[in-house]
């Protein structure tokens, strides 16, 4: 592998939300550099260029400091219940819902799902489990002003 002179980070393409970690060699003669790999600024994951770049220190290091200032945005959802029932969803950006609920008193055997206790443990419990077809309202605005009242 050449020797590298300089790594550099400047470089981000708004249209595909990716940073370039670009790396410049100390026998380039001044050329430009070279792209190493991209940096998807909403998920960190890493498009390597070519699979040498994978192991240097020097990319590595660029690729853990580019990571850091991604933001990762949280949803927020606000379930609302009523009279034992959901009633209504509200999310700051476009969910799927389910429910399940182990209240199951007074349900025909039949409508009962066998829901495992946990991914590893595989105890069963018999449910009430749906997937909703609510009417999902994706409003980031009024999910704030819920979180607001509700955090105090």
């Amino acid at each position: 592998m050449r020797k590298i002179l300089e790594v550099s980070t400047d470089h981000i393409d708004e249209t595909e939300n990716v940073q370039s970690v670009d790396v410049y060699f100390v026998d380039d003669d001044g050329e430009e550099g070279t792209v190493a790999c991209e940096v998807c600024l909403d998920t960190g994951k890493v498009f390597y260029r070519d699979n040498l770049y994978r192991g240097l220190k020097e990319i590595k290091t660029a690729i853990e400091e580019i990571r850091k200032t991604i933001v990762k945005k949280i949803p927020k959802i606000v379930v609302t219940i009523s009279g034992g029932c959901l009633q209504l969803v509200n999310s700051s950006e476009e969910v799927e819902v389910a429910m399940i609920d182990f209240d199951t008193q007074g349900t025909d055997e039949e409508q009962l799902k066998q829901i495992p206790y946990s991914v590893t443990d595989n105890r069963m419990e018999p449910a009430i489990a749906n997937e909703y077809e609510l009417d999902i309202i994706v409003d980031e605005e009024r999910i704030n002003q819920l979180f607001k009242i509700i955090k105090g």
